[in-house]
């Protein structure tokens, strides 16, 4: 799959092909992960977690160059959405 990033004014032409796009090289995600303890619905405890892959360059798979979590308590209530209010101090932590 190929994927480019638009040229940047300013940017080296080095860093791109004759259209100017550079290739696209790492990618995130993060997400936040709730324990199953179904007889206690009150249970706030959560993991939060960040990771980084860098695309190859062959474009046959992805290679994680970085990644953590740490657990955390969910103190805001579910509100359907608004889960930026709930979830955002943890990613930013």
């Amino acid at each position: 799959f190929d994927w480019a990033i638009p040229a940047v004014p300013g940017v080296a032409e080095e860093v791109g092909d004759a259209a100017g796009r550079r290739r696209l090289r790492l990618i995130g995600g993060l997400d936040i992960s709730f324990f199953s303890d179904g007889g206690n619905p009150n249970d706030d405890r959560a993991i939060a977690a960040l990771i980084v892959c860098e695309l190859r360059e062959d474009g046959e798979g992805v290679d994680v160059v970085w990644k953590d979590f740490v657990p955390v308590r969910m103190t805001e209530p579910y509100i359907a959405g608004f889960l930026a209010f709930r979830e955002a101090p943890h990613y930013c932590a």
